[in-house]
């Protein structure tokens, strides 16, 4: 087995075929669309490895003049997707600030999964959503417990509002965490590395007979070369 496997728990055909998990690329944010931006392969290049998780029902989450959280939708969901962690468990408050609410939502959804071992999947909240109502937060999870879970941070200071079904509510990455970086100094196979980079800088290189040249300096140059350099 070398893919990871997504599936639903229970055979809920409505949502396999209308909220599954999908490419990251299905949700571009704006910033990423404009013309100076999207050609940029350090941001084409991140969103084609990584997975969105979204939202499968329709929640909506009121705060009352006590105080309170209120909580609207299907009951089943809120029976079966819907959990809470105590903010005297969290500290959610102390951490993060008074705007936050004091309790972590806990949402357990359809989605299970099943990894070559070794692997897991990252999950962390959405990329320039920095205005977001809800903050999944950041973990990792092996299929030893294969029902996708996720603690999220709710935004108080915000006031009322509403996760729709459809909406992007998380991104999933596949990871080997095994894997560990080496801080070197001297090593010859990384300056040899880079040297060859660097003096790729300096020259042109001809995509192919009769075609322009690349050149670094020129608008979207260092994208052309590092493409050319990457086999694309």
């Amino acid at each position: 087995m070398s893919d990871v496997k997504f599936g639903l728990i229970e055979d809920d055909l409505f949502i396999f075929k209308n909220y599954p998990i999908v490419s990251y690329k299905k949700y571009l944010h704006d910033f990423v669309k404009q013309p100076a931006v999207k050609y940029c392969p350090g941001l084409t290049d991140y969103y084609a490895s990584l997975y969105i998780m979204p939202m499968w029902f329709d929640l909506e989450i009121y705060f009352d003049e006590q105080d309170r959280i209120l909580v609207e939708c299907n009951d089943y969901h809120r029976q079966r997707s819907i959990g809470w962690h105590a903010g005297e468990w969290a500290n959610t408050r102390e951490h993060f600030g008074k705007q936050f609410w004091k309790d972590i939502l806990k949402l357990s959804s359809p989605w299970a999964f099943k990894a070559p071992k070794g692997d897991a999947i990252m999950i962390r909240a959405l990329d320039y959503h920095y205005d977001n109502h809800f903050v999944p937060i950041s973990g990792i999870q092996y299929d030893v417990e294969p029902v996708i879970t996720s603690p999220i941070l709710i935004r108080q200071d915000l006031g009322n509002f509403r996760i729709s079904a459809g909406d992007p509510l998380l991104i999933l990455e596949i990871v080997d965490p095994s894997k560990k970086i080496s801080v070197v100094k001297d090593d010859k196979e990384l300056m040899e590395h880079t040297k060859y980079f660097m003096d790729m800088r300096k020259s042109t290189i001809p995509k192919a007979e009769n075609s322009p040249r690349l050149d670094d300096q020129s608008s979207q140059g260092m994208t052309q070369l590092y493409n050319k350099l990457k086999g694309k």
